[in-house]
């Protein structure tokens, strides 16, 4: 079971590609710009910033660390032609070593929580934004995402899911992975953008 596979198959959920669509609509992209796919997996948001900035001068930047699907993004968006897409296969905490002329926004989509150090990646980010560059992100991973009669669901489907995989394909379980259960409240993101000198514009909870 390959990283490729899983992503692609997430990537194309109607609720995945909805909540991304909307988030790049209310970032207000304007045509021409340079634009930082980052966690871009199998290339689906890229194809949503393709949308946006699509003129000869436009680029969307596509970052992510997993080969295969870095792999899998380029044959799906080899047909592009209204922008410059560039692939980069690499992790967000190193984004300035490989990103290194300023772009005008930053896009990291249903990833944020399975970073263990949020800080030195939001550091990255602003090395890498303009001076009025815009950092967009989501996701459905954050303390109180849930009702809390159903965290005994949760664990029970984790628990079943970790077995199925340990059986069915030989998949261990990460530890670097488990980061998604630690979760930050929607007040403790915000805080870690403010001391990391980001400025919150648009907020929106579902």
């Amino acid at each position: 079971m390959s990283d490729g596979y899983t992503l692609d198959r997430f990537a194309r959920h109607p609720f995945y590609q909805e909540v991304n669509r909307r988030l790049v609509a209310l970032t207000g992209l304007h045509r021409g710009q340079c634009v930082v796919d980052l966690g871009a997996g199998t290339g689906a948001v890229t194809r949503l910033l393709v949308e946006q900035v699509a003129c000869p001068e436009a680029e969307v930047i596509a970052v992510e660390p997993s080969g295969s699907a870095l792999e899998a993004a380029r044959r799906n968006l080899e047909n592009i032609q209204d922008a410059v897409v560039r692939f980069v296969q690499g992790s967000a905490d190193r984004l300035s070593q490989f990103v290194k002329k300023p772009v005008d926004a930053i896009f990291f989509c249903n990833a944020i929580h399975l970073v263990q150090e949020k800080e030195q990646v939001l550091k990255e980010i602003q090395r890498t934004l303009r001076r009025d560059g815009t950092f967009s992100f989501n996701t459905s991973f954050y303390e109180g995402a849930e009702p809390p009669e159903a965290e005994q669901f949760y664990r029970k489907w984790m628990v079943k899911a970790l077995r199925a995989l340990k059986s069915g394909y030989g998949v261990m379980p990460d530890r670097t992975r488990v980061e998604a259960r630690h979760r930050l409240t929607e007040a403790e993101y915000i805080q870690l953008l403010e001391d990391n000198g980001f400025r919150m514009q648009v907020q929106s909870v579902d």
